[in-house]
């Protein structure tokens, strides 16, 4: 199990006037409005597992970088993990090399993208994922080891 936590959710205007924005507790969901151009958005939210995971012995996210379609100038992502504990990522459709140190038996890994593009919407699109730039992280570092964990949840059934 784990839990999701807002920590921001507001707009800057260009003349400096701060506005925070609606957001949902427990979700990752925030809405501004009347967005104009030269408006900056800080999102920040804090994931955390605590107990055993559902799938024991599994993490898994796929963290998209943007809301929606919409554009991002900055983006910042931050995973801490133990170290004993490896977590594989994957940036897909977009190039970042990650900061990673280690400090105290914690791993932090530190992306910082700038740029990431509006993306059109059409009707009968691809979904959402096929679209979008993200992070996948995975506690499998390949889908053999993907099989391997599910064989063992399944094995007494069949």
């Amino acid at each position: 199990g784990g839990r999701a936590e807002f920590k921001t959710a507001r707009r800057i205007q260009p003349d400096g006037t701060v506005r925070e924005g609606t957001r949902r507790e427990g979700s990752w969901w925030a809405a501004f409005e009347n967005l104009s151009a030269g408006d900056v958005l800080v999102v920040e939210f804090q994931m955390e597992e605590t107990g055993e995971p559902r799938y024991k012995g599994y993490f898994g996210l796929m963290l998209p970088l943007q809301p929606e379609f919409d554009p991002v100038q900055d983006a910042r992502i931050t995973l801490v993990h133990p170290e004993g504990k490896a977590v594989y990522h994957e940036a897909v459709r977009f190039t970042a090399n990650p900061d990673i140190a280690v400090k105290d038996g914690k791993v932090c890994t530190v992306w910082e993208v700038k740029g990431i593009p509006h993306v059109p919407q059409e009707p009968n699109m691809p979904p959402f994922y096929e679209t979008i730039a993200y992070i996948h992280f995975s506690t499998f570092k390949t889908w053999a080891d993907v099989g391997e964990w599910f064989s063992g949840l399944v094995r007494d059934r069949f």
